[in-house]
């Protein structure tokens, strides 16, 4: 499908959303509002096509201040960000298989430009190739939030920084402008195979990557080889291997890469998690570990070791209540900026429906470290409300023993 047709039949039915449906009868000669049955999806049928177009996206905004107690107003860190994108996935249903076109648009950093985050093309089903710019299919299983974050009082960006490392940084470029191949070989496993960062082939880039992943009976893995700089050197690659088993009450994640590139340069990350949900408490836990290797800085070899647990309590059918800690021991960089051999970081929070839409929080945190600088002590509240229709707005505020504060105002609305 041209992508001409897609915008246009994209601006048709959101002009018929608004009403233009009533004011020019003509308009429905390019869309009906007519479910489709194809592959499950909901969308939208673009008459005299047996397209099924999908219009999805999010907007949010956020407004912060950040200062120190007794600055000028002048003297306050402002950030005022919207982010927005809108993905238009168009498929058609054939004698052959599915044929798909997708793009994704989304805003720049500045806010002034329309960016393609995927302009891609698919085809097939049980065996479906893809071409275009995407994502990577060489990634570790997205879920290791499930046993570490508590979407209440996610006061710990990231928890372990081993669950970043893993995906983003040690791995080959990968992504960008693709041909990729999946197929289901067999029950529950698939063979993936794919050219990715085709875009900087002509300087010496490109990635090379086979896997196999498997999903059923409650388990669910991927095993992958990736080789980097594939039209230059060919001096990167690295292995990956995640496997993520829902034991009903209970999730264990564990997950596995490792990475050689020039200079002798190699990395090593490794997570393992688990959790479990009961009637009237939750826990959750997890243990990581990188280390790297830089020969070409005389051997430095900096290691990280992470460790944390959580347990969430239900005081009353509306009140809960968050215990999370966790502890690093190596090359750390601290919550507040300090290169330190070790940190300690602890919080309590509670969170409280004060209707089934508006929920208030406040918590209470420590960070200590062994840099011998004084002990750092948080304390923070905020409101959040959620009416329905994917919509989510919070106010929260937070004050440290450094007199440092932040306010935090943001609002996003996904369909």
């Amino acid at each position: 499908m041209k992508i001409k047709s897609l915008l246009l039949g994209s601006a048709a039915a959101l002009a018929l959303s608004s009403g233009a449906y009533a004011a020019d009868p003509a308009m429905a000669e390019f869309v009906s509002l007519d479910v489709c049955d194809a592959y499950g999806i909901s969308g939208l049928t673009i008459a005299s096509d047996d397209t099924c177009l999908l219009i999805t996206g999010e907007v949010s905004y956020e407004f912060e201040v950040e200062g120190v107690a007794g600055n000028d107003l002048d003297e306050n860190d402002y950030s005022s960000i919207i982010d927005w994108s809108l993905t238009f996935d168009a498929s058609t249903q054939t004698d052959a298989g599915r044929a798909q076109a997708v793009i994704t648009l989304f805003n720049d950093e500045d806010e002034e430009d329309v960016m393609f985050d995927e302009a891609y093309v698919a085809f097939g089903d049980t065996t479906v190739l893809m071409a275009g710019k995407k994502g990577t299919i060489f990634e570790v299983t997205d879920n290791s939030h499930i046993a570490l974050v508590d979407e209440r009082l996610d006061r710990f960006n990231g928890w372990f920084d081993q669950a970043e490392e893993i995906d983003d940084y040690i791995f080959p470029e990968r992504g960008g402008h693709v041909i990729q191949v999946v197929s289901e070989v067999a029950d529950g496993f698939s063979v993936k195979v794919g050219l990715e960062d085709l875009d900087n082939a002509d300087s010496g880039g490109g990635t090379l990557g086979a896997g196999v992943g498997y999903a059923g009976a409650g388990v669910a893995g991927n095993v992958g080889v990736l080789f980097g700089d594939i039209f230059g050197d060919q001096d990167e690659w690295s292995v990956y291997g995640d496997v993520t088993a829902d034991l009903g009450v209970a999730e264990i994640f564990a997950s596995s890469v490792y990475s050689d590139t020039e200079w002798g340069y190699s990395s090593w990350a490794a997570l393992l998690t688990a959790s479990a949900e009961f009637d009237l408490f939750s826990v959750r836990a997890g243990v990581g570990y990188e280390s790297e290797e830089y020969p070409i800085l005389g051997n430095y070899s900096p290691e990280v070791f992470s460790v944390g647990a959580g347990v969430g309590f239900a005081l009353t059918d509306t009140a809960d209540l968050d215990v999370e800690v966790r502890y690093f021991d190596g090359d750390v960089t601290t919550r507040h900026g300090r290169s330190a051999d070790s940190e300690l970081d602890a919080e309590l929070g509670v969170a409280v429906a004060l209707t089934e839409a508006l929920t208030a929080s406040a918590f209470v945190g420590g960070n200590w470290d062994d840099t011998g600088a004084d002990d750092v002590y948080r304390f923070g509240a905020g409101l959040a409300y959620a009416p329905g229709g994917n919509f989510e707005t919070s106010l929260d505020a937070e004050v440290n023993t450094l007199e440092e504060y932040s306010l935090t105002f943001a609002a996003s609305k996904s369909f």
